[in-house]
């Protein structure tokens, strides 16, 4: 209960007087981590321009040569996952074992 408390102490006293929102999604400074840059957009926003540029069939195409280099026809393991047991090491193994058919080892 005190990391809470004294967490949300620091989130408060980090809140901006002058509030700031950005021109695109509205977002405001008071948010934690957002950085406006000097045309008033937020970084998520900038992110997602980012990301709107990828050429995602291009980079598929990629991943699949590189695991087609990887993988075994022995049976034996293909890929390492590094595994917590949580939900995005979980995620990332069934993907790889059944739409990409490999063969991933989870190691904790």
């Amino acid at each position: 209960m005190t990391f809470l408390k004294s967490n949300l102490e620091k989130q408060i006293l980090q809140i901006p007087e002058k509030v700031q929102w950005c021109k695109r999604c509205v977002i405001s400074n008071q948010r934690p981590r957002i950085v406006f840059d000097e045309e008033g957009i937020c970084s998520a926003c900038r992110v997602k321009e980012y990301k709107d540029r990828i050429d995602w069939n291009k980079r598929e195409w990629e991943l699949n040569q590189l695991l087609d280099q990887h993988r075994r026809t022995d049976g034996s393991w293909d890929v390492i996952v590094p595994s917590s047991g949580g939900k995005d090491s979980g995620f990332v193994a069934h993907k790889l074992k059944y739409e990409y058919g490999m063969n991933p080892l989870l190691v904790t």
